[in-house]
Parts: structure tokens; C-alpha cells; sequence
């Protein structure tokens, strides 16, 4: 072969040699460009599952986000006309009126309200209470209703004592006592015109102090059952008659101080009940 295209040949061959190399060079290009598209689609698919997955069919929410929090029912909030309503109040019985024949506290009964002012059945409780004891006298009594006390109704309880006239009046009492006793009543001049009724509604202080009295009978002081002080300071007795104090059950001061008394009768103050004072000061007791 001659130099000349030996020469040539090896260009040739050196030629061919780059364009071979080129053209490996752009296979493996090639093939990289390859493998990173599908490695890229691997990646996005992946993370599409990713997202599919944390979303859980839960539109898209982080999962703080989709834990709900519980919510309380709201508040109901009442027409000031309706936040309190009162209850109507019951129905008490009518007025009671009963007697006294001896003058002295008696039971009353009458029966507790068993309906309201609109026609509904109620419980009430009521002060005092049926069966207690009233004095002569007015007396107002209170029924509640026992769910709401303040829905309430009154009516009265009057005890009269029997006017039986007595035997002479008061006139054969001592004259001191007959006395005392006529200017406590109202409207009555004479001790003939005084009766059990009169005697009964004498309350206060029945007041004998320095009247002179030396000696007192039994059933001077009959009838006084609503009598709460009796002063017979300052006089002279020397003795006390058996029961003289006897029916006082209302009486709250006594006093015999400053006589001349020297003995007093057994049992002389029984059944004073609401005795609270008791004055024998300055007398010859022993």
C-alpha cells in the first residue's frame, strides 16, 4: 500500500474512531436519559400514592386537621319574660271562727289549700299549723306552697270566749281587785255588767300596788287566763289564800314585794307556765 493512502486510511480509521465514540457517547447519553425519565416517573408515582394515602379520603386535611373537635351543645338563653316565673299561690280556706267556753286556748283544725288561683293541685303547708293551739284572740295563719314559699295566702283564726254571764258580775270580789279589773274593759262602768268574756280579754298589767288590800279571797283573779303582770307591791297582806293564783296561765311577772307575808300555801304558783319573774322581796318569809 503505498504511504499516501496509508495516510489516509488512518484518517479514515481516526475519523471513524470519533464518530464511533460519538456515537456511543450519544447511546449512553441516551441510555442515562432513559433511566433518570423513569426514575422521575417512579418518584412522581410515589408520591401520588404518598398524597392519596395521607389524604384517607379525607378531602386533602392533614390529620390534625381531621380530628374533629366535639363541640358542646349551645346555650338556650330564655326571654327575660321566662327566666322566672312565679307559681300562682294557693287557695287558703275561708276566715275560722270558734268559741271558748271556758276561755282558755283552744285547737283548731281546717284544712291546708289544696289548689292554686288556677285550678291546679298544689301542696301547701301552713303556719300555724291545724290542730295548734290559739288563745282568744285573732290570728292570721300563712299557707306556702312547698315549691315555692313565696307564693303564699293568709286567713284568720278568731277564738271567742263564751260571754256567760256571771252570778253578780265580779261584784263580790275584793273591792280593790273589782275595781282594778272594771277599769280595765272597755265600754263597762259596773262590775255587775262584767262577764267571762270580758275577764278573758284582759291582758297587760293588772296593777293593785299600794291599794291598801290586807287580805285577798279565792277567785279574785278567776277568768284572767290572758293577764301577763300582777303587781301587789306595797300593800299589807300577811297571807295568801290557797289557788289564788290559779287559771294565770299567761301570767309572766309577779310581784308581792313590801308586805307583811310571813307563810305562803304549798303548790301556790302551779301552773304558772310562762311564770318568768317572781318577786317576794321584803316580806317576813322564812
Amino acid at each position: 500500500m503505498q504511504p499516501q493512502t496509508m495516510e489516509a486510511n488512518r484518517g479514515y480509521m481516526q475519523q471513524g474512531d470519533f464518530i464511533t465514540g460519538e456515537i456511543m457517547g450519544r447511546k449512553s447519553k441516551d441510555r442515562c436519559s432513559g433511566i433518570s425519565i423513569k426514575v422521575l416517573i417512579h418518584i412522581l408515582a410515589l408520591c401520588a400514592l404518598l398524597v392519596a394515602v395521607g389524604c384517607g379520603g379525607g378531602g386533602g386535611s392533614s390529620p390534625a386537621e381531621s380530628q374533629t373537635t366535639p363541640q358542646l351543645p349551645p346555650t338556650t338563653q330564655l326571654p327575660p319574660s321566662m327566666e322566672s316565673i312565679a307559681l300562682s299561690a294557693p287557695v287558703c280556706p275561708v276566715d275560722v271562727s270558734v268559741v271558748s267556753q271556758d276561755g282558755l286556748a283552744v285547737a283548731v283544725n281546717f284544712a291546708a289549700p289544696t289548689m292554686d288561683s288556677t285550678g291546679q293541685p298544689v301542696t301547701a303547708v301552713c303556719s300555724p299549723s291545724s290542730g295548734a293551739l290559739f288563745e282568744v284572740g285573732t290570728h292570721e295563719v300563712t299557707c306556702e306552697r312547698s315549691d315555692d314559699p313565696e307564693a303564699r295566702c293568709t286567713f284568720s283564726v278568731t277564738v271567742e270566749a263564751e260571754a256567760t254571764p256571771l252570778s253578780g258580775g265580779i261584784c263580790d270580789r275584793t273591792a280593790q281587785v273589782r275595781d282594778a279589773i272594771v277599769g280595765l274593759i272597755p265600754g263597762i262602768n259596773t262590775c255587775s255588767a262584767v262577764t267571762e268574756a270580758h275577764l278573758a280579754v284582759v291582758t297587760g298589767l293588772l296593777n293593785l300596788k299600794k291599794t291598801g288590800i290586807s287580805s285577798l279571797q279565792s277567785g279574785d283573779f278567776a277568768g284572767l287566763s290572758s293577764l301577763r303582770s300582777l303587781l301587789l307591791t306595797r300593800n299589807q297582806l300577811t297571807t295568801l289564800p290557797a289557788g289564788i293564783f290559779s287559771g294565770l296561765v299567761s301570767l309572766e311577772t309577779l310581784r308581792v314585794t313590801t308586805n307583811e307575808l310571813q307563810s305562803l300555801p304549798g303548790n301556790l304558783f302551779a301552773g304558772l307556765v310562762k311564770l318568768n319573774i317572781l318577786d317576794l322581796e321584803f316580806n317576813n318569809l322564812t
